[in-house]
């Protein structure tokens, strides 16, 4: 993913160069602005995600941290991001709370009200089975309490889709990555696996938002 941190920093410093990604044998634009939005450019489901978030939140897959300005208005938020290259843009734009951290290793010493993995960021555990390994995770870094918010792309002829994205930048291609979509009759049977309860509280094209309780 720091090949696409690269491309983050080279945008942030006014370089236009356009970002691939290819999967599948269709190679598509990933519009870098994307990444540098402002709240009323968000959509009603990212809306949505920020309005239900509460007390100590951590913002898995933060990137440049654009939603954490907003996040922090309803608590006291920590970002995390795999990519030193991108930790740095958001270091840059101000926000100090953002560290480079891999979710699946890092230890932090507090425990989390509200846990959000925004623009689908579920999907960074590949398969099914690391998606549990992720779930299992992040529960052991909640609240009793807490709540887990993502908004996810929907699959609707499967049970889940697995990505192989090839990165394209500046002549150049990264490191392939996989990531995974889930059916969300999928996704709530996954997470009773792993004793969490999920429910669908927000919906789109393509899209809805899940949050997911610990089972009591």
């Amino acid at each position: 993913m720091d090949f696409f941190g690269q491309a983050l920093l080279a945008y942030y410093h006014g370089e236009r160069k356009p970002f691939y990604l290819s999967d599948a044998g269709n190679t598509f634009e990933q519009p870098l602005k994307k990444y540098f939005r402002e709240y009323r450019q968000f959509d009603k489901i990212e809306k949505k995600l920020i309005s239900l978030a509460r007390g100590n939140i951590l913002d898995v897959g933060c990137g440049t941290g654009i939603y954490i300005p907003h996040l922090m208005k309803r608590g006291n938020v920590i970002g995390i991001d795999i990519s030193p290259t991108v930790i740095r843009v958001a270091k840059a734009r101000g926000l100090k709370n953002c560290k480079a951290a891999n979710i699946f290793t890092w230890k932090p010493k507090q425990k989390f009200d509200t846990i959000t993995l925004i623009e689908n960021n579920l999907g960074i555990a590949e398969t099914p089975e690391k998606t549990k390994k992720l779930l299992k995770k992040l529960s052991s870094l909640l609240t009793e309490n807490g709540q887990i918010l993502s908004n996810c792309g929907a699959v609707q002829t499967s049970e889940f889709y697995i990505h192989h994205y090839t990165p394209i930048y500046n002549g150049k291609k990264g490191q392939p990555f996989k990531w995974i979509s889930f059916n969300e009759k999928y996704l709530a049977k996954i997470c009773k696996e792993t004793e969490l309860k999920m429910q669908i509280i927000g919906r789109k094209k393509y899209e809805y938002l899940a949050k997911i309780n610990k089972l009591h």
